[in-house]
């Protein structure tokens, strides 16, 4: 987890619940595993630095060695990478989705990206200019969707036939298709973070505000349950069941 205002990032062992730190500096925030021939690499964002820095992960965090960050102006925030290690940066204060080094111009404040499951194309969108953009990693096509009400958050349906964006100032997710059809649910609070089941036919939804979880059915946008779960629900993952 990236602890942005103490400048480290926080490494959890899920099976003994231990915590290390690894001070970073400087403000740490997207991250993404990339993978490399040298090793697997943190990836992580740092917009005091205007830079995506890389971390050689392996034993302790206290061990995990820096390699030379790539630089990038603009406020670079959210970051996600494919499996041939080419990487993907949302740049909030430039309004650009950066795409393996090419620069795409988006609506402004983009502090979300996400990518597709066959990893052809990234989707983003403009807090602040209220569209959701998804584009192609080749750069051939893109989609742009007006959606309103400041969408903060994007990810691909597991069959990537839908992106759903957290409307955060609308109670509200906007569900845009491949050709950019937008249908709007309706949730409960100050949603933020998404996850969709492993088939693709329920959306689970974080209220920030409230603390809650929505469960909406996709196909009616109709809301199947509302869990609460404590103070300031953000990220959502779905787990397999344990085996």
């Amino acid at each position: 987890m990236s602890l942005e205002q103490t400048g480290a990032i926080g490494v959890v062992d899920l099976d003994s619940g231990g915590v290390e730190i690894l001070a970073t500096g400087g403000l740490p925030h997207g991250l993404a595993l990339q993978h490399d021939a040298e090793g697997d690499r943190l990836l992580v964002t740092d917009r005091e630095h205007d830079s995506v820095r890389g971390f050689v992960i392996g034993g302790p965090a206290v061990t995990w060695r820096e390699v030379a960050p790539t630089h990038m102006s603009g406020w670079p925030h959210a970051v996600v990478t494919r499996d041939d290690g080419t990487f993907a940066v949302a740049r909030a204060r430039d309004a650009v989705l950066q795409i393996d080094g090419r620069e795409v111009r988006v609506s402004s404040l983009p502090e979300t990206v996400a990518l597709s499951p066959d990893q052809t194309r990234v989707a983003t969108a403009g807090a602040t200019g209220g569209t959701v953009h998804i584009v192609n990693w080749d750069g051939t096509a893109r989609v742009d969707a007006m959606v309103g009400g400041r969408p903060v958050r994007t990810i691909f349906s597991p069959d990537g036939s839908l992106v759903a964006a957290a409307l955060s100032a609308a109670s509200g997710v906007a569900l845009v298709d491949r050709e950019g059809g937008v249908r709007t649910v309706s949730v409960a609070g100050t949603p933020d973070g998404l996850a969709f089941s492993a088939d693709g036919t329920r959306l689970y939804v974080a209220d920030m505000a409230g603390g809650r979880v929505t469960l909406v059915e996709v196909a009616s946008g109709r809301t199947l349950a509302i869990v609460s779960v404590g103070i300031s629900a953000g990220s959502l993952l779905v787990l397999p069941p344990a085996r």
